[in-house]
């Protein structure tokens, strides 16, 4: 990721994780928004590619999406997963 996007995510997001300070935290944050990207890349192909998706299917896509958005955020701020915890 580029420095100037890197700090637009980390402006955005109010985040205070950085890089090269919490190398753990930053890599589970960026893992989970590809995660997230793929899965609504996949989602979208489908979506334009077929004559229509059921609600379960569209519902089960799409909470993929959620979900690796939901932990992208509870990562955002976990600068302290460099330490040990007892």
């Amino acid at each position: 990721m580029h420095n100037n996007t890197r700090r637009v995510l980390l402006a955005a997001l109010n985040i205070t994780l950085q890089l090269d300070q919490h190398p753990a935290a930053w890599a589970a944050l960026i893992d989970e928004l590809r995660d997230a990207h793929q899965h609504l890349g996949k989602l979208i192909d489908q979506l334009n590619d077929e004559h229509g998706m059921s609600e379960a299917d569209f519902s089960v896509h799409l909470g993929q999406v959620y979900a690796h958005l939901n932990r992208a955020w509870h990562h955002h701020d976990r600068t302290n997963l460099h330490r040990h915890r007892p």
